[in-house]
């Protein structure tokens, strides 16, 4: 079942963020990026979305070029400081990037090239603006741009009724220079092109590999990965031989169960011959090639080091789950290999392991995780620096510097939960084992009164007196086991929540307001006003909880009321009252 997303959106709302291909990111730095577990600190954090998992308008992973970060979110395309995430620029896209599934691709002169639903690609210069605009292609626009001489290659996925499309297109003018939908009706879902020579190879989903001359006209099917078997990664290449991932052909990339290959192909004109052949679990990734050996993630969460010569594994580690989006290795932190990965179940962290010259681990797990945590196969790429970007599915682009930060949680904050409790809320931080809520009455002695786990971002608090006055701090405790300090102290006079469901009907000279019940109120108040922002009188004081309803009579008729409601509560013989509802209104019949 390989129809297009439009499908029910393909079942998607957890499923998309496992079906973002592997980017065109997969690289190794000698950069000095953070070494060992929680060594790490969020040095920004841009929100794309204020709805997590809201994949039509989902970031691309970030490309990193020089000082500036770039990345399509919705129709916008952003240029950020690396340094400090301030926006610089924001250019209008003619389309969306999709499922955020194709990153940016950025060129020698720094122009950027986005590869928009449609199916087209749009270059921009670096200042974001639009310089050229190709012809439209059949299918999505699920798998990544590449950069190879003076061509852009890239590929669209479709149903087995329309097919996909994969191109070549000059850069100077994105004008076409082939395109390829011969063989494989279904298209080219994750498919990145690799340059081996004077050649480009690539391969499909049908699980056909081809190649094509750097400045030719045409396209060659090599061969077969196997019956069976699909290819939805971009091929790695020493300067001879190319590195292809295959597995078995199922409908949901992130399916752990079947069998996975990487084999060694030695290049020669436009024929590829086996040379090596390796079975792992299913990948979707691109092989890292660092020294004398491969690194490849796969479903299962089994990170592989193969010797590329003997095509044998030489070592695995173990992710927490499926490692989908591209790798990141460091050779420069005095001879360790640092492999930086993410894996898709939340948190949606970046899992790290240290692997010494003789492939040792040396240090393995967690290094960051975010403060909205979510699905995530992002890849992980670093600047020159050695900060690592990535981005997950609760929409934000982040950036993480070496060293661990204690700053204290901020944006504490309060609403009425009920007339005996409040709801506190934060702003998330990185690295968090749990949050800590402390009260107190005096604002000198404070108590700890609720522990939430390291996801939440609001908690309740009970067993408060209405009309009381209490003080609340938090703190996180972090995953190292190091405590932050307190985050500034919040005020908060308990007071009844205010009325929902508010809801208004007009009759013959009358109008009739309800909402709904506010637990342990002792009545309420109506006021109504002529005009939205007029004055508002009492019309009713009810003395009961249980009244929820009121009807205001003998109106004039053709005239428009409004109305909100508040609710209170007696302590001591004094009404508290809490907030006002949102208002209603209506026209007497």
């Amino acid at each position: 079942m390989k129809k297009k997303i439009s499908i029910g959106l393909l079942t998607f709302v957890i499923a998309v963020a496992m079906l973002m291909p592997a980017s065109a990111f997969a690289a190794v730095t000698t950069a000095e990026t953070p070494v060992g577990t929680w060594n790490t600190h969020l040095k920004w954090r841009f929100i794309t979305s204020g709805k997590p998992m809201d994949f039509t308008n989902a970031p691309t992973p970030p490309a990193v070029d020089g000082n500036y970060v770039y990345f399509v979110a919705g129709k916008k395309l952003y240029k950020l400081d690396k340094d400090t995430g301030k926006v610089l620029a924001v250019s209008t896209l003619p389309g969306t990037a999709g499922f955020g599934t194709s990153p940016v691709a950025i060129d020698s002169s720094h122009n950027i090239y986005v590869f928009v639903n449609g199916s087209c690609v749009v270059k921009y210069s670096s200042d974001l603006e639009k310089l050229a605009e190709s012809k439209k292609f059949e299918g999505q626009n699920e798998g990544p741009l590449k950069i190879i001489g003076d061509r852009i290659y890239g590929g669209t996925w479709n149903d087995s009724t329309e097919g996909g499309t994969y191109f070549a297109l000059k850069l100077s003018d994105l004008s076409l220079a082939w395109e390829q939908g011969q063989y494989d009706k279904e298209g080219y879902y994750w498919d990145g092109a690799c340059e081996v020579g004077d050649s480009v190879v690539f391969g499909s989903d049908g699980g056909n590999l081809y190649i094509a001359s750097k400045t030719g006209t045409t396209v060659t099917r090599v061969l077969n990965a196997g019956e069976g078997m699909t290819i939805r990664s971009t091929p790695a290449s020493d300067g001879s031989s190319v590195y292809v991932a295959s597995k078995t052909a199922t409908s949901m990339s992130w399916d752990s169960t079947g069998v996975g290959y990487l084999t060694k192909y030695k290049v020669s004109g436009t024929s590829l011959t086996e040379t090596g052949k390796v079975k792992i679990a299913p990948s979707v990734n691109t092989p890292l090639i660092s020294g004398d050996n491969l690194y490849i993630g796969s479903n299962g969460g089994n990170i592989y080091a193969i010797d590329k010569d003997k095509m044998e594994i030489v070592k695995t580690v173990k992710a927490p789950a499926n490692v989908q989006g591209e790798m990141l290795i460091s050779t420069g932190n005095s001879g360790k290999i640092c492999i930086y990965s993410t894996y898709n179940r939340p948190p949606g962290g970046i899992y790290y392991i240290e692997l010494t010259d003789d492939l040792s681990v040396s240090a393995q797990g967690e290094t960051f995780i975010p403060p909205l945590q979510q699905y995530c196969i992002s890849p992980v790429v670093s600047d020159a620096d050695g900060n690592l970007y990535y981005k997950n599915d609760a929409g934000d682009i982040m950036a993480i510097g070496s060293g661990k930060s204690t700053s204290a949680v901020t944006g504490l904050k309060s609403a009425p939960k009920t007339t005996e409790s409040v709801t506190l809320s934060w702003s998330p931080r990185e690295n968090v084992k749990s949050y800590v809520i402390y009260q107190s009455t005096d604002k000198k002695t404070y108590r700890k009164v609720k522990t939430a786990k390291n996801s939440a971002t609001s908690a309740a608090v009970g067993s408060l007196k209405t009309g009381k006055t209490y003080y609340f701090r938090i703190r996180a405790e972090l995953m190292d086991g190091s405590v932050t300090g307190n985050s500034s102290t919040l005020k908060v006079k308990v007071v009844p929540p205010a009325p929902g469901s508010l809801k208004a009907r007009a009759g013959s000279r009358k109008i009739t307001v309800s909402w709904k019940k506010v637990s342990k109120a002792g009545g309420y108040q109506v006021v109504r006003a002529t005009g939205k922002t007029g004055k508002y009188k009492t019309v009713a004081t009810l003395k009961k909880s249980s009244s929820v309803k009121y009807t205001n009579q003998k109106l004039k008729k053709g005239k428009t009321y409004y109305y909100k409601v508040r609710a209170y509560r007696t302590v001591s013989g004094k009404k508290i009252y809490g907030a006002y509802s949102g208002i209603v209104y209506k026209k007497v019949k």
